[in-house]
């Protein structure tokens, strides 16, 4: 019994520290973060891969192929999908070894235009293609996004915070404190490996309580 109850007490305290995290109040004034959030879409994308060298396999009945000739074979399959040498672009050769064996390869990336399906590039199989992850780039948000995030957060703190100086019946009076840590944080979206993005903008707010 006495451990159950301790448990308790320790549950409830948690619960409480969390809270504080999102809203403070006191008999005189009430702080909360109001929060914004947008989701933006990629529009293109990037896929690394590399091209390597194949060794010949007697068992296989695999013959030798150069660095040169499986980007070849690689290209080829890319024209089949509307693509083609503009969208493979290169980076200086570097040398691949193995405890077995040394292979020479070279380093791609296969830039998708606007509306190109990343999953399409899974139906390659070729012998000495290695592709990765891909990378994602977006358009960067209107110059008016931040300021639209901010007032927005503003707004919802307020509503947060009228809300919980309710349940205590008081009313809000008059700001006594702002913090915003989030400026400059949405006028760019970086690369990134997740097809879609959040940007979130938030404001800290200090409420007086009145009667």
């Amino acid at each position: 019994m006495f451990k159950a109850k301790h448990l308790l007490c320790s549950l409830l305290l948690l619960a409480a520290g969390i809270c504080q995290v999102q809203a403070q109040v006191t008999d005189r004034f009430v702080r909360i973060t109001g929060v914004a959030e947008r989701q933006f879409d990629a529009v293109t994308a990037s896929v690394p891969v590399t091209v390597s060298e194949v060794a010949p396999n007697d068992y296989r009945q695999q013959r030798y192929k150069s660095v040169e000739q499986v980007r070849d074979e690689l290209l080829a399959e890319l024209v089949k999908m509307g693509l083609g040498s503009e969208n493979l672009i290169d980076d200086p050769i570097v040398e691949l070894s193995s405890s077995s064996q040394n292979k020479r390869s070279k380093k791609y990336n296969i830039s998708l235009p606007k509306g190109f399906a990343v999953g399409r590039l899974a139906d390659i199989y070729l012998e000495g293609v290695s592709m990765r992850n891909p990378v994602y780039q977006f358009d960067d948000p209107v110059p008016t996004l931040e300021d639209d995030m901010a007032k927005e957060a503003i707004v919802n703190a307020r509503q947060r915070a009228e809300t919980m100086a309710g349940e205590f019946g008081k009313c809000l009076g008059t700001v006594l404190n702002l913090e915003d840590k989030s400026s400059g944080c949405c006028r760019k979206i970086n690369n990134n490996n997740l097809p879609s993005v959040k940007l979130y903008y938030r404001v800290t707010m200090t409420f007086e309580l009145l009667e």
